[in-house]
C-alpha cells in the first residue's frame, strides 16, 4: 500500500486473505509463546496495523482539510506511511504491553526500533491531545546542553529579548512553572529551527540531531502535563484555568503543525481546534488586559488550525471583538505580539493572512 502517492495495492483475493489470516494465527501463538523473540512481535504489530487500511478508509484521510501552516521541519519520509494513519487502540494497547514485558523500550533488540516506536507513538499521541503510552525516550536531552551559544537563550533567567518572552511577560501569572519552563524552552528550539534548514532524512548534523531529539523530549512533556483541573491545590491557587488550559493546548496545536510537521490526514488540527474553541470564553480574559496578547496568540494558532471548519467563524467573530477591545491594532503591531510566543512568520505567514482577510 502507498498512501504517499494515494495508491492502494493492497489486494483482497484470497491469497491475500490466506497469507493474512496465517500471519495473524502466528502471531496469536507467538504472543502465548514464553520463548517468543517479543521485539520481533513488537514489529510485526506495528506492520500488521497497516492491513486495516482500505480504499474507503483512505479517501476519508484524504478528504480532511489541509494545514494552513508551512512545518519548520521535513518528517521522516519512511515514517509517513504511519504518520497518515489512525490511531488503533488495539494495536496501541498490544504493544504497550509488549514494552511492559520487555521492560521499556530501550530493551527492544532490533537496532533503531526503540526510537521509532517512541516517536510514532509520541505522534500519535500528539494527534490525540494526550499522554504517550511509553516512557519519554528522550529524558536525558538536558536543555542548556542542547542549545547553550544559541542567541536568544539566556537559560532560566529568560528577559524580555529572549525566545518565548511572551509566555514569560504575560502568561506567567496563569501559568505554573513546569508548564512555563517548557514554553520558553520549546520557544528556543523554535527559534533555531527557524533559521536552519532541517531535513529528518540523510545525513542530518549532530547538533542538529539533539535538537531534535530535545524538541520530542518537550513534546513529550508538554503532553504529560495534568489538565488544571488535575493540579493539586497549591498549584491551582498559584496559575487561572483559562490561562492555563488554552495556552498548553495551542500550543500543542502549533507544535503539531509547524515543529513536529505531521500530516493533516487524521483531521487532529481541527478536532483540536474543536476543544480549544471549547475552552475559550472572552468573559474570562476580560478582567486582565496584561493577558490580551496571550488570548490574541491562542485564537490566532486556534484559527489558522480551523481553517474551513465550522469552528473558524467562532475565532473569527472572537479574535474580532479582542481586536476591538485592544483598540484595533495593525497587523505588523500583532505580529510583533504573535513572535513573543510559539510562532514563525514564515510557517503561519499564508494561514495568518487568510485569517486577517477575514475579519
Amino acid at each position: 500500500m502507498d498512501l504517499i502517492d494515494r495508491k492502494v495495492t493492497r489486494s483482497s483475493n484470497p491469497k491475500t486473505l490466506i497469507h493474512l489470516g496465517q500471519a495473524l494465527r502466528g502471531l496469536t501463538a507467538e504472543l502465548h509463546n514464553e520463548s517468543a523473540d517479543l521485539s520481533l512481535v513488537f514489529f510485526t504489530v506495528g506492520l500488521l496495523a497497516c492491513h486495516d487500511l482500505d480504499s474507503e478508509s483512505m479517501e476519508a484521510m484524504y478528504s480532511t482539510q489541509p494545514l494552513q501552516f508551512v512545518p519548520l521541519v521535513q518528517s521522516p519520509q519512511n515514517l509517513q506511511v504511519f504518520l497518515q494513519m489512525g490511531y488503533n487502540p488495539a494495536h496501541a494497547q498490544a504493544k504497550h504491553r509488549l514494552i511492559h514485558q520487555l521492560g521499556g523500550l530501550d530493551k527492544l533488540s532490533i537496532p533503531g526500533l526503540g526510537a521509532v516506536a517512541a516517536y510514532l507513538e509520541m505522534c500519535n499521541a500528539s494527534k490525540l491531545y494526550q499522554c504517550p503510552r511509553y516512557e519519554n525516550f528522550w529524558h536525558t536531552e538536558r536543555f542548556v546542553d542542547v542549545m547553550r551559544g544559541i542567541p536568544g537563550v539566556q537559560g532560566p533567567h529568560t528577559t524580555s529579548a529572549a525566545a518565548g518572552r511572551g509566555f514569560f511577560l504575560h502568561a506567567q501569572p496563569g501559568l505554573t512553572a513546569p508548564i512555563l519552563s517548557i514554553l520558553v524552552q520549546f520557544s528556543a528550539v523554535n527559534e533555531w529551527l527557524k533559521h536552519e534548514s532541517v531535513t529528518e532524512t540523510g545525513t542530518v548534523l549532530e547538533s542538529t540531531q539533539r535538537v531534535l531529539r530535545l524538541r520530542n523530549k518537550l513534546q513529550y512533556q508538554l503532553l504529560s502535563l495534568p489538565t488544571w483541573s488535575d493540579l493539586d491545590s497549591e498549584k491551582q491557587k498559584a496559575s487561572t484555568r483559562h490561562v492555563y488550559d488554552c495556552v498548553r493546548l495551542a500550543a500543542v496545536i502549533y507544535s503539531n503543525a509547524v515543529l513536529l510537521a505531521l500530516p493533516h490526514h487524521t483531521g487532529w488540527h481541527t478536532a483540536l481546534a474543536h476543544r480549544l474553541r471549547d475552552l475559550i470564553d472572552l468573559n474570562d480574559w476580560r478582567n486582565d488586559m496584561t493577558m490580551y496578547p496571550v488570548l490574541l496568540w491562542v485564537l490566532t494558532v486556534g484559527g489558522i488550525a480551523a481553517y474551513r471548519s465550522e469552528d473558524r467563524t467562532f475565532y473569527e467573530e472572537t479574535l474580532s471583538e479582542l481586536l476591538q477591545i485592544m483598540d484595533s491594532p495593525s497587523w505588523k503591531a500583532v505580529e510583533r505580539s504573535l513572535e513573543g510566543f510559539l510562532w514563525s512568520r514564515e510557517a503561519c505567514k499564508h494561514g495568518a493572512a487568510m485569517l486577517w482577510q477575514s475579519l
